[in-house]
């Protein structure tokens, strides 16, 4: 096949190879040296929602969004790792990747090309409080979805064939952990500042291969039940059309439970800042988390407003971390700190990853803004950009069906109604400068940081052990432990 252009050897009235063009610059208005000033705030538009609860005590809230035909249902189980065997770290996890597989009427291919065909998903997990159950459906098939979920929920097989070859995958997956730098430092951060208990366990080759089908089974029938069972929709789906269909949950039956709480924990006492390294042998970076713990979660208390202390040191690319470790020293291309919190657990932590070479000039600097923020506090031009921003964040905060299940989730865990959202917009309204700085200085510790190091130990160790100075002639003398992986 050969081409041919008609129009090969026509000449063209004009040569165009090298026009006498003159290039004019247009009037540019717009100075971009001056940051633009955000406009008004805009306050949350919070869903409307509904409750009811099935006779067996399973509590449900909702809300209606027709935006798509399709409707997002959440289960949430109480439990989780808080109620797992302490020689099987790992069994709640492990219970709901197997709810994911046979039941005793499908095969697990079975099972998902039913799915596909409704175009529908239904998924199981697990974390350190709860297992989820997460399904979502096109509202005209979710009669069908629903008893598909119900045959996964009340049916699950357990068999050995889905065992070994989730198993399999589980052992795979750790050993593909241990050589992934930041999720060593994370575990062992998490194990420094919580200790023996479900928020610093880390699941093993040792603790999964001691799983078998009879623990499965156990954990299933002890801790799947409806007593510690919530359901949250969202979807195109109105609350007198919804809930005849979830009659099925109504047939199932289980034992009371109660849960632990967080009082039922001891955490290893806060020591003087230290630091832990973890060696990877060839690693060009260094993953560094560190911090200490804080406050449970509350509303519109403590935690909340050192999240907003927080916004101008390390929540986002405008944070004082950022600005001094990316932008002008060039150590990382980011740095963030954040306060998170639960029911059980709650912490102030730094995360960042930053070149070998400069792993403790990186450190000092990080130190440099955490002493600044906590002995001069924050400027009025941060707190009205802080203020600004995370009102604006707030108001985008309940647009999607993934975020209303997250605002709805909220609500239950925490037994709020919808005016936790007005109450923190007030706080973040009223807070002064002076009440800010104190909360700077009484929420975080640079004297009380545990800080994980993974990184070359053979470069970067002699270096930690003499740090030197920082900002305004501090000295900084750490102890170094290496632990192992």
């Amino acid at each position: 096949l050969v081409s041919f252009n008609p129009n090969a050897n026509l000449i063209l009235s004009e040569d165009l190879s090298a026009p006498d063009y003159t290039y004019v610059k247009g009037d540019d208005y717009f100075d971009r040296s001056i940051q633009p000033t955000p406009g008004n705030s805009k306050a949350p538009t919070v869903p409307e929602y509904y409750n009811a609860t099935l006779s067996n005590g399973i509590n449900i809230i909702g809300t209606e969004s027709s935006e798509v035909p399709k409707v997002y249902l959440r289960l949430t189980i109480g439990g989780g790792a808080l109620v797992e065997d302490v020689k099987r770290v790992g069994l709640a996890d492990f219970t709901a990747e197997m709810m994911n597989e046979s039941t005793l009427d499908k095969t697990t291919e079975q099972m998902s090309v039913a799915l596909r065909t409704l175009g529908s998903s239904i998924r199981f997990s697990s974390d350190d409080e709860a297992t989820y159950m997460y399904i979502e459906s096109l509202t005209k098939n979710l009669d069908a979805t629903l008893k598909l979920a119900e045959e996964k929920l009340l049916k699950p097989a357990f068999n050995d064939e889905d065992f070994k070859r989730i198993q399999k995958q589980y052992i795979e997956s750790i050993e593909a952990g241990n050589k992934n730098a930041q999720n060593l430092a994370s575990e062992a951060y998490s194990k420094q500042l919580f200790g023996d208990t479900p928020f610093g366990r880390s699941v093993t080759k040792k603790t999964i291969k001691k799983i078998k089908t009879k623990n499965l089974r156990d954990y299933y029938s002890s801790f799947y039940t409806p007593k510690t069972t919530s359901v949250i929709v969202v979807g195109d789906i109105s609350k007198e059309e919804l809930i005849p269909k979830l009659s099925f949950l109504e047939q199932w039956k289980g034992e009371e439970l109660n849960l632990p709480k967080a009082s039922d924990f001891e955490f290893p006492a806060e020591e003087q800042t230290q630091i832990y390294l973890i060696d990877k042998e060839g690693a060009s970076q260094s993953v560094i988390f560190m911090g200490h713990k804080s406050d449970l979660y509350d509303v519109a208390g403590d935690h909340y407003k050192s999240k907003i202390v927080n916004y101008p040191l390390g929540g986002g690319a405008s944070g004082r971390l950022f600005l001094n470790l990316r932008e002008d020293k060039g150590y990382t291309y980011g740095v963030y700190s954040f306060f998170n919190a639960s029911k059980y657990t709650g912490a102030f932590t730094i995360f960042s990853s930053v070149k070998t070479a400069a792993t403790d000039s990186a450190l000092i600097e990080i130190f440099n803004e955490v002493n600044d923020i906590t002995t001069n506090g924050i400027t009025e031009e941060e707190i009205a950009s802080t203020k600004s921003s995370m009102l604006n964040s707030e108001a985008l905060k309940y647009e999607t069906p993934g975020k209303k299940l997250g605002f709805l989730n909220k609500m239950l865990k925490y037994n709020l109604d919808e005016s936790f959202i007005t109450d923190q917009v007030e706080v973040l309204n009223n807070i002064s400068k002076a009440e800010l700085d104190a909360l700077a200085k009484a929420k975080i510790h640079p004297d009380k940081m545990t800080i994980v190091i993974v990184g070359n130990s053979y470069l970067i160790k002699k270096k930690l052990e003499n740090l030197g100075t920082g900002k305004d002639g501090m000295k900084f003398n750490f102890k170094v432990t290496e632990i192992k992986k």
